[in-house]
Order: structure tokens, then sequence, then C-alpha cells
């Protein structure tokens, strides 16, 4: 389980370097490859012989992107993430993932938001057209699935805040930067619950652009990610991908 966390981190690392030239060089005569799609997604591969695929869309949007009108948006898309889309219902997405082996993870942050998925690397094709990426890019934000996030914003900031390192650091981190920069990971209190349909859409359309992401993966050869990546071009920057039916 350590050893999962720590690739996960790397890859975290590796997917916010593929925004810098500096890590574009780099890469140049390594193991590493970076390729730019027409849309604008930037797809970088590395290890491409490791047992497992693991996969991760970032989107470069966290909380310091956030306006005093939708404080704690970004920690809302969060545990919205997996609901009923344009797609897939929330019911479907959770019997996909479970019947192909799949595990998602959504983590949200300051700078970035991640979607991380791992799961058999002859199925990750699969898995990211027909399942994840409908969830990210098709999501719709049904107001009567989002009333039921505000008790799990609530429960995952009641765990953070017993941690008395995540206290210490967002305490720190508030009294060494204004504004925007000043704002935590998690929802002020007065904002859980307050989200609409409205406002998730609003941000959706602001920060989910295919050009304000990058999509990494190890486990995966770099063609077989450039696949993946193209997968996700569609109308308005959606993924035009077929539905799959589990038999």
């Amino acid at each position: 389980m350590l050893r999962s966390l720590q690739a996960r981190q790397q890859l975290v690392k590796f997917s916010q370097q593929c925004y810098t030239t500096q890590a574009v060089a780099a890469t140049s005569g390594s193991s590493t490859k970076l390729s730019v799609l027409p849309s604008g997604l930037r797809v970088a591969s590395t290890n491409e012989n490791a047992p497992v695929a693991q996969l991760a869309l970032l989107v470069n949007s966290g909380s310091r992107d956030e306006s005093q009108s939708n404080l704690g948006i970004t920690h809302c898309l969060q545990c919205t993430a997996g609901l009923t889309g344009s797609r897939n219902t929330a019911f479907l997405t959770t019997q996909l993932l479970s019947s192909l082996g799949a595990d998602l993870q959504v983590t949200a942050g300051r700078e970035y938001t991640l979607y991380s998925v791992r799961c058999n690397p002859h199925d990750a094709q699969k898995v990211f057209t027909d399942v994840v990426a409908p969830t990210i890019l098709g999501a719709k934000f049904p107001w009567y699935e989002i009333n039921d996030v505000t008790s799990r914003m609530k429960y995952q900031k009641a765990v953070a805040t017993s941690d008395p390192c995540f206290t210490l650091m967002e305490t720190a981190h508030k009294a060494s930067f204004k504004g925007s920069l000043s704002n935590s990971v998690m929802s002020p209190d007065f904002m859980i619950g307050q989200h609409t349909s409205e406002m998730l859409q609003a941000k959706f359309n602001a920060s989910y652009n295919l050009s304000n992401m990058v999509l990494s993966g190890s486990g995966v050869s770099h063609d077989g990610l450039i696949d993946i990546g193209s997968a996700c071009n569609g109308a308005e920057g959606r993924p035009h991908v077929a539905q799959m039916v589990p038999s």
C-alpha cells in the first residue's frame, strides 16, 4: 500500500512537470516520452513495462483558483466525482470499474485536481475510454445527487482536521499567503451544502478543458496512451466513446 501511494505521488509530480519547458528538455534521451495532441492535451508516459497500469488525468486547477463566491468548489468537485453523467449513471460507473478490476481515486489540492486509476495493463484503454473519461469529462452534476454530497464533504473535513499535521500545515499556509493563494483544500463550513449544479457546471466549463490537462501513465506504451488521449477528443472537448455494457 505504501508503494502504491509513493508511485501515485511520483505520477503527480511527473504530471505537473510536464507543464514546464525544462521538463520537456529533460525527457529527451530518456525513457520518458511526451507528446502534445491537437486538442492541447499533454500526454506523458514513463516506465512502460510496469506490471500494473497507473493512469492519471491531472486538471491544472485547484483551490487557489477559487473566488470568494465559490470557495470550496474544488472540494465539492472532488466529492461529486463519479456521479451520473452524460453517458453513465453513478451505479453503472461503479459496476464497470468493479467488473474490470480498476481502482479510481480523486485527489483535490491547491494547484490541481487529480483523477488516478490503477488496472490491468491489458484493460487500460477500455477502462479509461469507456468508464473514466466519460465520468470526468461528461459530468452533469444533477442536483438530486449533489444534495447527497454534503455528508461526504463534512466527513472528509472532520477526518482531515482531526490530524494535527494537517491543521498545522493549513495554518502555516494561511499565514504565509494572502488572497486566493491562502485558500484551504477543504471547503469552509459555511459553504458546505451551498454549492449548486450551476456553480459546479460553471467551474467545470472554465477549467476542465483538454488544453488545461495532462494525461500521464506508466505500464502503458506511449502510443497506447496517445490513443487513450485521442479518445477524449470530441464535441466541445468531451470524449466520444462507445459505452460499454457489462456482460
